[in-house]
């Protein structure tokens, strides 16, 4: 039978145990029909999911486990409602702090970093061309005793491939944070709806996690969404295109390798931070939780054509990559805001400039 067709006999059978067949007296399940229950019960399996050790894990876990400690009635680590609400109270706050922090670098990169670069190299470039150039012509003679010409040519972009292949690194380190996120979002959006927050954690079984998510109520996962996917994924968006810019901009070999560098302590803030003002317990928790959302791949067939979508995922993301990055470097350049040599004709030539 399908899958879901198990999960609504495990609902009728689950009404029908202790249902009133006339006035208020109970019946019990018949000895078959706890069978057929247990039988279905066992053939639904799960995936586990864990969370990563960072702030966000750190945000997902007490959004989660301590919501199902304050309001469930139940105590399933042994701690106070006190320290449950201060848990909450101060990851939360240290999640803020992440995001006021990562937000005010990428600003700051921005306006007094990335611009002024972007100004810099478009400047120059313009009088490469009002004074070395006639009637569209380079004048080499001027060009060989041009006060300017080891500044024109060290100005990276100017090396297409070797830009090139910088940028597609750049953007495959960001691939990596958007399909966590990716990943983390089918994840949530997996696990099954609870009605109350007593119904989110499942009984662990020997050798599973200690914190087994099953559920999520409306609530809890719309702070997930809110709290953590929305914001994570703004920010590794505006990482990828400031850092995409600032590199292109660069006016120096040897600094384009240390900006894209100094691009990865931004992308490592979250974990700064986790390691640097969350105690170890909440750690030891993060390592203990699991989400459990249904697989849903019964049939050969289903599983395979879960394995094909998944490659023609990561063949879409490639094409992104590849593709995108080469768009960028050409006709991006005439976009606003976005193209850092406008009109560029790949005409900055440096024969011998190295030797």
């Amino acid at each position: 039978k399908s899958h879901f067709g198990s999960i609504w006999i495990c609902w009728f059978l689950r009404q029908g145990q202790g249902e009133s067949m006339s006035g208020d007296k109970k019946l019990s399940p018949t000895s078959s029909e706890s069978k057929a229950y247990n039988l279905i019960e066992e053939s639904i399996k799960y995936k586990q999911v864990g969370l990563d050790q960072d702030v966000y894990g750190a945000a997902m876990f007490t959004l989660i486990f301590d919501s199902y400690e304050l309001f469930s009635g139940a105590d399933h680590d042994g701690l106070s409602k006190s320290v449950n609400f201060m848990r909450v109270t101060y990851v939360l706050l240290i999640l803020l702090v992440n995001y006021i922090l990562q937000g005010a670098m990428l600003f700051f990169i921005w306006k007094f970093v990335t611009l002024p670069s972007v100004h810099k190299v478009q400047a120059l470039y313009k009088r490469y061309h009002e004074e070395m150039f006639e009637d569209g012509v380079i004048n080499d003679q001027k060009f060989a005793n041009w006060a300017e010409q080891d500044d024109i040519c060290a100005i990276a972009f100017s090396n297409f491939w070797f830009m090139y292949f910088i940028l597609a690194l750049w953007w495959c380190t960001m691939l990596k944070d958007v399909r966590l996120i990716e990943r983390l979002y089918r994840s949530v959006k997996g696990l099954g709806h609870a009605e109350t927050v007593s119904e989110m954690l499942g009984t662990p079984e020997e050798g599973e996690p200690h914190v087994k998510v099953m559920k999520l109520t409306m609530t809890v996962r719309a702070l997930v969404y809110i709290c953590v996917l929305v914001p994570k994924l703004l920010i590794s968006s505006s990482l990828l295109f400031i850092g995409t810019v600032w590199l292109s901009a660069t006016d120096s070999y040897a600094d384009l390798i240390l900006n894209a560098v100094a691009l990865e302590f931004v992308i490592a803030i979250d974990e700064l931070i986790f390691e640097g003002m969350l105690p170890s317990s909440i750690h030891d928790k993060i390592e203990e939780t699991a989400l459990f959302t249904i697989d849903k791949n019964i049939t050969p067939e289903q599983k395979s054509a879960e394995v094909f979508s998944k490659y023609m995922r990561s063949i879409g993301y490639f094409l992104m990559v590849t593709i995108g990055v080469y768009l960028f470097m050409t006709v991006g350049q005439y976009t606003p805001r976005i193209g850092v040599f406008p009109g560029y004709a790949y005409d900055i030539q440096c024969p011998g400039w190295i030797e």
